[in-house]
Parts: C-alpha cells; sequence; structure tokens
C-alpha cells in the first residue's frame, strides 16, 4: 500500500520544497513511478517517452500514451488513455515542472538528461531510492511489471491473457 500510495506522498513532499530544481525532481520521480504502476512499460521506453509522439495531451485531463511497436522490445504497440489522475500529473508536471528541469534548454523529452533522454542508471537510482524511502522495499523499475502481474492475477485468478496484454507480451 505504501507503494501505490509513494506517487502521492512525493507530490506532497514536493509542495513543501521551495528550491525549484528539487520540486522539479520530486514531481518527476512521482511520474516516473505513478507511470510505472499504471502502464509497466520497460525503462528503455519510460526514459525515451517524447511529448508529442508518445505523450499526446488529447483535450483537458485526457493524455494518451502512445508506442510503437518498433520501438519495444518485442514488437509490440502500446496505445493507452491514460486514468484521469494520471493525466493532470502529467498536465502540472509538463507546464510547471519540465521548463525548470529543461533549464532553458526546451525538449521533446518528458524525462531530460544533460545531453538527451535521462540516461537509465541515474533514473533507476532515482526511482528505487524513492521505492525504499517510501515503501521499505527494494524494487527495480522492471520489478514494476512483475508487480502488475501479481496485482492483476490476485485481483483475477487466472487471468493470464489480461497479464499479457497489460505487459504487451506476444505469449
Amino acid at each position: 500500500n505504501d507503494l501505490l500510495m509513494a506517487p502521492r506522498t512525493l507530490c506532497a513532499e514536493a509542495k513543501k520544497i521551495e528550491a525549484p530544481c528539487k520540486r522539479a525532481l520530486r514531481v518527476q520521480t512521482a511520474l516516473a513511478m505513478e507511470l510505472l504502476l499504471n502502464v509497466p512499460i520497460r525503462l528503455q521506453n519510460l526514459s525515451h517517452l517524447e511529448l508529442g509522439k508518445h505523450i499526446i495531451r488529447m483535450r483537458k485531463c485526457v493524455v494518451r500514451l502512445v508506442i510503437e511497436g518498433k520501438e519495444t522490445k518485442n514488437g509490440q504497440p502500446y496505445d493507452a488513455i491514460l486514468m484521469p489522475e494520471l493525466s493532470r500529473l502529467i498536465e502540472e508536471y509538463v507546464d510547471h515542472q519540465l521548463p525548470v528541469l529543461q533549464r532553458g534548454k526546451p525538449s521533446v523529452w518528458m524525462f531530460p538528461g544533460y545531453k538527451g533522454a535521462k540516461t537509465h542508471p541515474p533514473f533507476r537510482k532515482q526511482i528505487m531510492s524513492a521505492v525504499k524511502r517510501l515503501a521499505g522495499a527494494t524494487l527495480n523499475p522492471h520489478s514494476f511489471r512483475h508487480l502488475a502481474a501479481k496485482l492483476i492475477l490476485d485481483e483475477e485468478p487466472g487471468a493470464y491473457g489480461k497479464v499479457r496484454l497489460v505487459l504487451g507480451h506476444t505469449s
């Protein structure tokens, strides 16, 4: 339960942080975790999300996530309308926090690094540190995929087809 609430906790913490960059990074971590909890994509896809290409704002509080098959490990496309709460978090992040992280150099990356998209080792550490601090667990970004499968099967025993679809597996 602490893990599922972690993104909300991070957002609440961010509101109390005065330093703009630290506040933006806290919201960024919340967004990354919330995305992994809602759409358990691989870290490669998460770190390389582009605004307008993968993250499409359709209207207020309606965001669509689109990843072409050629960009996924198994060639399966991913296309989902995100939940309103997640869509609102994306809008808050893109409108208010992302410009701080871009440091006056706008880019297409949802999670910008110094030269392009945020690289895997620091992004993985950022997420894992938050999980450890807030939930007391050691959970890497890929483990969110396993967690999604467990949560689905706990709720619907035998729903392997649903797990396959959510994870984008071919079999």
